[in-house]
């Protein structure tokens, strides 16, 4: 049976009950009867989880203690790990070009020449001479060389310690929410990301 309702001296009748309904909340919010509610334009503040199951108490000592759970804290923790090793990809690379930029400049540079000294200088005034002009660009070229050995050493411990909270982090989910499980970064992946952003020098 369609519900009916009076208009004045008219019976309307409704399609369904939903239908009803979805007037009557439109006539009233026309009204203005919605205006001013008691947390109007708050955050619904939703004291149960249906979800939690066993988990309900848990995640009730987490929230009074503001934290949440170990697989949630280590999220945040992989997010900013990632980040950061993208980061240090990309300023290694940078690093890299600019020494790598800089050798070239030198390859169209001639040789340095000093200035003739007066005789009279002293041996132990006299700076250190100058390195001839290849030796200059060679040593430009290991400089970036160790400079990238030492970048890829620790970008590869950072990802070591960054693939041990991505299993900490599998371990620590639900059965549950298995699904959710990450890709483990172990050294053969964390060292062919990194050679394909930053390759070795020539």
């Amino acid at each position: 049976m369609s519900p009916l309702h009076h208009d004045g001296e008219k019976i309307v009748a409704h399609a369904s009950w939903q239908s009803w309904i979805d007037e009557a909340i439109a006539e009233a919010r026309d009204r203005g009867e919605f205006d001013d509610l008691p947390g109007s334009g708050q955050p619904l503040r939703i004291e149960e989880n249906p979800f939690a199951g066993d988990w309900a108490l848990a995640f009730h000592v987490l929230e009074n203690a503001d934290m949440a759970p170990p697989w949630i804290e280590l999220t945040r923790e992989i997010r900013e790990g990632m980040a950061d090793l993208a980061e240090r990809r990309e300023r290694a690379a940078r690093r890299q070009r600019e020494g790598l930029a800089a050798a070239r400049e030198l390859e169209d540079e001639p040789p340095a020449t000093r200035p003739a000294r007066p005789r009279w200088w002293r041996r132990w005034r006299q700076p250190a001479p100058e390195p001839p002009w290849g030796d200059r660009r060679r040593r430009l070229l290991d400089q970036v060389a160790a400079e990238r050995r030492w970048a890829r050493r620790d970008y590869l411990e950072r990802a070591a310690k960054l693939d041990e909270l991505i299993a900490a982090y599998n371990a620590w989910l639900p059965d549950t929410l298995r699904r959710l499980q990450k890709g483990r970064l172990p050294a053969s992946r964390a060292a062919r990301e990194f050679d394909e952003a930053c390759p070795p020098p020539p």
